[in-house]
C-alpha cells in the first residue's frame, strides 16, 4: 500500500455498537458504546459520541500508519431502517464519516451485511 492509499472500512451500525472491518487485512472489531449514541427513534442520535466512538475503533485497525490514513468507508445502518433512511439519517452518516477522514463513503439501506469481498467490490467499482 502506498502512503497516500485509500483504507477500505466497513461499518456495520447497529444501537450503541458497531462491527469495524478493515477490507485490505480482514480484521474486524465489534464493541458496544460506554456512552450511548442512539435513542428508540435514531441509531445516530448524539453524533459526537458516536464519531469518537468509531474514530477509536478505526484508530485501532490502522495502528499501523504513520499518520491518519484517508479512508474509503462503506457505512451500514442494521437497525431502525424500516421505511428506509430519511435524508436527515443519511446525512447524519456521511457527515460522521467525513469526520473521521473518509475521503469516499458508500451508504447502504439495505438490511442483510455485505460480506467482505462484496464491500471490497463495491468500493473498488463505484
Amino acid at each position: 500500500m502506498g502512503i497516500f492509499s485509500s483504507i477500505p472500512i466497513y461499518i456495520n451500525l447497529y444501537s450503541n455498537k458497531a462491527k469495524v472491518c478493515r477490507l485490505d487485512t480482514g480484521q474486524c472489531i465489534t464493541r458496544e458504546s460506554k456512552e450511548k449514541f442512539s435513542n428508540c427513534r435514531v441509531v445516530l442520535g448524539e453524533f459526537e459520541i458516536a464519531e469518537n466512538f468509531l474514530k477509536g475503533i478505526i484508530n485501532e485497525l490502522t495502528s499501523d500508519c504513520f499518520l491518519p490514513p484517508p479512508l474509503k468507508i462503506v457505512i451500514h445502518q442494521m437497525e431502525l431502517t424500516e421505511g428506509g433512511l430519511s435524508s436527515t439519517e443519511k446525512r447524519a452518516l456521511r457527515d460522521s464519516c467525513m469526520h473521521l477522514n473518509a475521503k469516499e463513503i458508500f451508504l447502504l439501506e439495505d438490511k442483510n451485511e455485505l460480506s467482505h469481498t462484496k464491500a471490497l467490490n463495491l468500493i473498488n467499482n463505484k
